[in-house]
C-alpha cells in the first residue's frame, strides 16, 4: 500500500511540475491556480545550480511541505522533508556536521534535497545511459526522478 501511495504521489508532482513548465512557456501572467508559489525562488537558484529547474524544486516542495521551512513529519525535516538518512549520507560525504535542527534552515535543507536529486539524476545517466537521458522536459523523467525521491535513494558499488 505504501508504495502505491508514492508511485501516485510521484505521478502527481510530475504532472504538476510539467503544467507549470508548460504555464511558464505560455508566458501566463498572475497567479493562476497551476502555478507554485515562488517564495523560495532565490534559496532554489542559490543552493541547487546544477540545472534541475525551479518549477520541479517548486513541486518536490509543495508536496513534501506545503512550502512550510518548519515541516516535520515523523523524522524528516524542513521544505524538502529531508530525512535523517539523506543527512548522515550527505554528512559523510560532505565531511560536514548539519543536523537535523539545522534542516528548517531553508538554505541547507534545499542544499541537501538537490545534492540528493541531483545523485538520482546522476545515477539514472549512469546506470541506464540509452534509455533514461536527463531531460526535464519529459514526463517519464520528471516521475522516475520524483519516484526515486520518495522510494529512497540507495545504491551499491
Amino acid at each position: 500500500m505504501g508504495r502505491s501511495l508514492y508511485i501516485f504521489a510521484g505521478l502527481i508532482g510530475a504532472g504538476l511540475f510539467l503544467r507549470a513548465r508548460s504555464a511558464r512557456a505560455a508566458s501566463r501572467p498572475g497567479a493562476g491556480a497551476g502555478q507554485l508559489r515562488r517564495t523560495f525562488d532565490d534559496v532554489f537558484r542559490r543552493e541547487c545550480t546544477t540545472g534541475i529547474p525551479i518549477e520541479y524544486l517548486r513541486t518536490v516542495t509543495k508536496h513534501e511541505s506545503d512550502f512550510r521551512p518548519d515541516a516535520a513529519t515523523g523524522a524528516a525535516r524542513g521544505l524538502m522533508q529531508i530525512t535523517p538518512v539523506a543527512l548522515r549520507d550527505f554528512n559523510e560525504r560532505q565531511g560536514s556536521t548539519v543536523t537535523s535542527s539545522d534542516l528548517l534552515d531553508p538554505s541547507i535543507n534545499v542544499r541537501i534535497g538537490c545534492d540528493l536529486l541531483n545523485r538520482i539524476v546522476a545515477s539514472y545517466a549512469r546506470n541506464h545511459p540509452r534509455s533514461l537521458a536527463t531531460d526535464w522536459s519529459s514526463r517519464r523523467f520528471a516521475e522516475l526522478v520524483y519516484l526515486g525521491w520518495n522510494a529512497g535513494f540507495a545504491e551499491s558499488g
